[in-house]
């Protein structure tokens, strides 16, 4: 968050069979862990935006499935409320915040599939709109990395078979992609940053025979 602490929320334990709606936020600098509310709805592999005082948890997996719900966390009141749910039902999607007016999620897994479509939320209207333009790819855990006013840089993800290498560009302007060269290796599930013109790659999956 803007403070720089880290709030880590819901997840799987080690052994697949209980899903956590656990809620706490991390110091760094103090290396203590504070727990919070809970979410309303216990989830993992979902996606988490951060936009001024609230925290937004967007789709995921509970016990029974994927998920199509959406709920935000206020930070200075430590409650969660539910907001409008999306479109489609998707999980290991990654989210941005553009303009501080919509959040985009992109792509992901809807429980018998790889999707490929994009959508939109109007943060002040509470509504989720499907974008007319798709992915050329389906694909779920890939990362989703604001690197200028426009433009996000979508980097590598898991579709039906093996992790991608492929790179590419969404202007959320003009609804275009632009192909990039692509990464060294296939990733997923990792995690991406910008920073003075790079865009960082770290952890994750680089293949696996799912």
């Amino acid at each position: 968050m803007n403070d720089g602490n880290i709030l880590i929320t819901g997840g799987l334990n080690s052994t697949f069979t209980n899903v956590s709606g656990s809620v706490y936020l991390y110091n760094p600098k103090l290396e203590n862990c504070i727990e919070k509310s809970s979410l309303l709805y216990s989830r993992y592999t979902h996606a988490l935006a951060h936009h001024g005082n609230f925290v937004y948890a967007i789709g995921g997996r509970s016990i029974n499935g994927v998920l199509d719900s959406c709920e935000r966390y206020s930070i200075t009141m430590n409650k969660w409320e539910k907001i409008a749910s999306l479109n489609q039902w998707r999980c290991t999607t990654p989210a941005i915040v553009y303009e501080a007016t919509y959040i985009y999620v992109f792509g992901g897994y809807e429980g018998a599939g790889w999707i490929d479509s994009i959508e939109q939320y109007d943060i002040a209207n509470d509504v989720w709109n499907m974008m007319k333009i798709k992915f050329p790819l389906s694909v779920e855990a890939e990362t989703a990395t604001l690197i200028s006013k426009n433009e996000v840089l979508i980097l590598g993800g898991h579709d039906n078979s093996a992790g991608t290498k492929d790179a590419m560009i969404v202007n959320l302007e003009t609804h275009s992609f632009i192909k990039v060269p692509s990464m060294q290796h296939e990733w997923f599930l990792h995690s991406a940053f910008y920073f003075e013109n790079y865009v960082y790659v770290m952890g994750g999956v680089d293949n696996c025979e799912c």
